[in-house]
């Protein structure tokens, strides 16, 4: 199968959306399929869009999101189809929903997205205090794609409910196949069977792994660390990829390591080491999509405590590989349930080799991209009104 692979960042750099498009592609390539990769799509006419917004962001104090702005976004479909003349592809496939908008595209359409616009407004800081004519854009061009696509894939359940419940499109096509852990190297059985061995001869180490300090509740992060000590634990925090607000102080059993570059070698063992000397991992995130440190914490045996919010409940089964809070559960909450868990050996030990299953049956990116090609065949295949709705496992 030849897929043109198609982003207003180019597919092939592992720097972009952390490395989704990346890891996406070569899974891909390992099954056989051709990829021409478009690179990034050019957004022309942008000058004026951008100008517009930064007198709006100066005179109102809201803002327009450009890349889906009609005098840019206008220009994505004949980019698309002007690159498919190009190219033998039997299908485009995106990562986004809001540029596969594509007309009269000779080839079907596909994207393969964590959420629609709809599950981002007023909860994601870039989609906060929007104008009204850039919220009535960023859903036109939504609800473009959604008619215009051949599959609306969405990598989590809620995900795919949003768009459902806030655009009208042929449900049919909709499917939920959840993203791989977007990591270079997979640990075996045996490698579990360490980790969870040198776990127990260790005192806690919790880790936390998110870039945005606020949206993803590093604060509660450290405040359950803080808890547990006062219950006279021996636990540490890590952070990754995030530094505290210059008025926050942290004690000194937190540790920060700050942002990672995944693509050396030195920044995917550190990592990785972290991740299995780790015995929780800590996501209380205020607002989310489908956190891939879930799955990732998941392919290391590392159960996670999160919270039950976005598409979150796809990637931690309560009990299995691990346990999702409530949105209003704070730093004592947390605590009590990691005390729970870790307190319990054998229960512990069995979340962890659950975790380690859960990654190897779904939340990888040979498994993912399996379903994606089974379900781009049928696309191929089969003739219009043949789909059927497949909700997640």
């Amino acid at each position: 199968m030849h897929i043109g692979f198609v982003g207003l960042v180019d597919p092939q750099s592992i720097h972009s959306y952390s490395g989704t498009p990346y890891f996406m592609g070569q899974a891909l390539i390992r099954h056989g399929c051709d990829i021409s990769f478009f690179l990034h799509l050019k957004e022309q006419a942008a000058s004026p869009v951008y100008f517009r917004d930064k007198m709006t962001r100066l005179l109102t104090g809201k803002h327009i999101i450009p890349e889906r702005d009609p005098r840019i976004a206008s220009h994505y479909p004949t980019q698309i189809n002007a690159a498919i003349e190009k190219h033998p592809a039997q299908a485009v496939l995106g990562t986004s929903s809001f540029y596969m908008a594509t007309q009269n595209c000779s080839v079907p359409s596909v994207f393969w997205g964590d959420t629609t616009v709809a599950g981002v407004l007023n909860s994601y800081p870039y989609y906060k205090r929007l104008t009204k004519r850039s919220i009535r854009h960023c859903h036109d061009l939504e609800q473009a794609a959604l008619n215009s696509s051949a599959l609306a894939i969405f990598s989590n359940q809620w995900a795919a409910d949003v768009a459902c419940t806030n655009y009208a499109f042929d449900q049919r096509k909709v499917r939920v196949i959840p993203y791989g852990a977007n990591l270079f190297n997979k640990l075996s059985a045996n490698d579990i069977a360490e980790c969870v061995r040198r776990r127990d001869e260790r005192d806690w180490e919790l880790l936390f792994v998110g870039v945005d300090w606020e949206r993803k509740g590093a604060k509660i992060a450290v405040d359950m660390t803080s808890v547990l000590r006062a219950r006279g634990v021996n636990v540490r925090l890590t952070l990754v990829g995030c530094s505290p607000p210059r008025t926050v102080s942290l004690p000194e059993y937190v540790t920060v390591i700050g942002k990672l570059d995944k693509t050396t070698p030195r920044g995917q063992t550190l990592l990785s080491s972290l991740y299995k000397q780790s015995h929780l991992f800590v996501l209380p995130t205020r607002a989310e999509c489908a956190a891939v440190s879930l799955s990732e914490a998941s392919a290391h045996g590392l159960p996670s405590l999160s919270t039950d919010v976005g598409g979150n409940s796809t990637l931690i089964k309560n009990g299995v590989n691990g346990h999702l809070l409530p949105l209003e559960a704070g730093a004592v909450d947390y605590a009590e349930c990691a005390l729970q868990l870790l307190s319990d050996s054998r229960k512990y030990s069995e979340m962890c080799w659950n975790s380690f299953e859960r990654f190897q049956a779904e939340l990888n990116w040979d498994v993912a991209v399996s379903k994606l090609i089974a379900e781009l065949n049928n696309v191929l295949e089969l003739t219009d009104g043949q789909y059927a709705c497949s909700r997640a496992s």
